[in-house]
């Protein structure tokens, strides 16, 4: 099994090869699963995450794939006292509209997003930075990091093209 891990609960993951989400316990053999680098949500029972490909950072949502280096793309955040809207652009069209209860927290007399439990706010603030696309880009003698081939209509595998910078990168 190929696995990532949820984003809020390292007890649970999701099986890269069949896209179900799985309990993970301690005694699960390392031999039969491999953990790669990502993390998801299932949010309102959409499998939203980021996984790292030799193609740089993958998006996904459900069956369709995004590679981040390779459009032009936006996430963008609209908050009302509570919820949370997150919005996707890939190449000017809107491909994602989720709305979510906002997980507040309160300090020094303010409300504040909880920034470590939120998918969406971190996502928003790592596609800005440079590292995230270093972090999420697999070099050629690492292994894949998953297959979703048979499961839409993109595959994640796929090493041998060159990325190029992501948009809004210099």
């Amino acid at each position: 099994m190929n696995i990532i891990r949820n984003f809020r609960d390292e007890s649970v993951g999701l099986d890269l090869d069949t896209l179900t989400e799985i309990k993970l316990f301690k005694s699960m053999s390392r031999t039969t699963i491999h953990y790669y680098r990502g993390f998801y949500i299932n949010c309102q029972n959409n499998l939203v995450g980021v996984i790292a490909t030799g193609r740089g950072p993958a998006f996904f949502l459900n069956l369709d794939i995004y590679f981040l280096r390779e459009r032009p793309f936006r996430f963008t955040l609209e908050s009302d006292h509570q919820s949370n809207t997150i919005h996707f652009m890939w190449g000017g069209q809107q491909k994602m509209n989720i709305t979510y209860s906002r997980e507040l927290y309160f300090h020094r007399g303010i409300w504040f997003d909880d920034e470590k439990h939120d998918f969406f706010i971190w996502l928003i603030r790592a596609v800005d930075n440079r590292k995230f696309y270093e972090f999420y880009t697999l070099n050629r003698d690492e292994p894949l990091a998953c297959s979703l081939s048979g499961r839409g209509r993109k595959s994640m595998i796929n090493m041998e093209h060159p990325s190029r910078n992501a948009a809004g990168l210099e």
